[in-house]
């Protein structure tokens, strides 16, 4: 039985490029910069949360490559906030999905999912629970300066957010 886990929000997402090629080969370049708060609601358990790797995806295709954060204790009602950087450069994609992201990306915005994956331990006294962490993050993205190809240029588009995450 997993043991008392933390609440994870995805404070904003930052989109400094999102890029889809369906030309010559089906990619995608993507890059941009999110901010999670991760906390500790229980007040009789603290949590260790470690080997955290966070990503973005597309109807589940990995659009960027998996960044390590810092892992972190979480005593009682704590929390830590992590800003990772993090892109993919020329991802290959299936062809149907590239094509199916560049229609949106040509509409103005994409569901993109945030992934974080990692460990928690909880622990109260003596007793001490591990248990694998995935969680999801779904934001959709709107895009502010594109190109007549789609391409997004210009300053990062910065969206704030506050949405809880749920674990999978």
């Amino acid at each position: 039985m997993p043991g008392p886990s933390p609440r994870i929000i995805l404070h904003d997402v930052e989109i400094y490029a999102f890029n889809v090629y369906t030309s010559t080969s089906a990619t995608i370049t993507a890059t941009l910069q999110i901010t999670l708060f991760c906390r500790n609601i229980h007040d009789d358990v603290s949590i260790n949360v470690d080997k955290i790797h966070v990503y973005a995806s597309y109807y589940k295709q990995q659009i960027t490559l998996p960044v390590p954060v810092p892992p972190k204790y979480l005593d009682h009602s704590e929390f830590a906030v992590w800003s990772p950087y993090f892109n993919g450069t020329t991802v290959p994609m299936n062809v149907d999905f590239a094509a199916a992201l560049a229609r949106d990306v040509a509409a103005g915005g994409v569901m993109v999912d945030v992934i974080v994956t990692g460990r928690f331990r909880s622990s109260n006294g003596m007793i001490s629970v591990s248990n694998p962490m995935e969680v999801s993050c779904p934001v959709y993205v709107t895009f502010g300066n594109k190109t007549d190809d789609g391409n997004v240029i210009g300053s990062p588009v910065k969206k704030p957010l506050d949405e809880e995450c749920f674990f999978v």
